[in-house]
């Protein structure tokens, strides 16, 4: 594509000379869509992780997902810290093709427009977890990916690469355990259980201020700028009963002026 109809807000893709590229639904962002992936960063002494949300997941077209404003939103706040660094970067080009288009994202294609727009020596690293190295043949040009993003795999520092395939042991960068998933952080939400750190806090604060993930919720468009919650306050458990209890306080303020002015009044006559 031409390079004068690019986003303008999109990265300065030319400082970059090692990217690792991490897609997902996001659906939400965890803590470990943090950590894992900049662990991997600082193993492969890479320059950034480049962050690319799904518009249409090609695997999950059974699945209703979260708008997609929501999850850039979400992700954005996730990573707010290490894009502040410089050492990552959510690239919404799959969604902005989906909403475009309406078609499903697929690898290869994301892949070729980031090589486009990278220098000509940035080496590219497709993030994959062991899960995905079972079906990675039966992706859209399988080949043409590997050639595009050699992958790096996430395995965990407690489980066996013995179980992979020779060519894929070389391409293992060992990551600490986390025991989190998106959907199960989906069923503790839609359950009224509570999540923990399993979702960074703005992340959590963001969830609760929009109804995302709640049994039956519907999920609308989000709001354009990123919201943060001022420090200390939250949406929790409990908050209701405060703003009932300042509600309560205001009113009892307002009849004790109308009493003073009725009195004032009546004492004038």
């Amino acid at each position: 594509d031409n390079p004068d109809e690019r986003d303008a807000t999109e990265p300065d893709w030319s400082r970059f000379r090692k990217l690792v590229v991490f897609g997902g639904s996001f659906d939400p962002p965890h803590a470990g869509h943090v950590a894992l992936p900049e662990a991997v960063r600082a193993a492969l002494n890479a320059d950034a992780v480049v962050y690319v949300p799904a518009g249409r997941a090609p695997h999950k077209l059974d699945r209703r997902q979260t708008d997609p404003r929501h999850r850039l939103a979400m992700l954005r706040q996730a990573l707010a810290r290490p894009i502040a660094a410089g050492t990552a970067v959510v690239w919404d080009d799959e969604v902005r093709r989906t909403e475009a288009d309406g078609r499903p994202s697929y690898t290869v294609d994301t892949l070729e427009r980031l090589r486009a727009r990278v220098h000509a020596d940035a080496t590219l690293r497709l993030l994959i977890g062991t899960d995905q190295v079972r079906i990675f043949e039966s992706w859209r040009d399988s080949e043409r990916v590997v050639k595009l993003a050699e992958p790096v795999v996430m395995l965990r520092d407690d489980a066996s690469a013995d179980d992979l395939p020779d060519v894929w042991r070389g391409r293992v960068v060992r990551v600490p355990r986390m025991d989190v998933s998106s959907t199960e952080v989906r069923r503790r939400l839609a359950a009224g259980e509570p999540v923990g750190d399993r979702l960074p806090a703005d992340v959590a604060w963001y969830v609760g201020r929009h109804g995302l993930y709640e049994a039956n919720a519907v999920s609308g468009p989000a709001e354009t700028d990123r919201v943060h919650a001022p420090a200390g306050f939250g949406l929790g458990p409990g908050s209701g009963a405060v703003l009932a209890l300042m509600v309560l306080l205001v009113l009892t303020v307002l009849a004790v002026l109308v009493v003073v002015i009725a009195s004032t009044m009546n004492a004038g006559g």
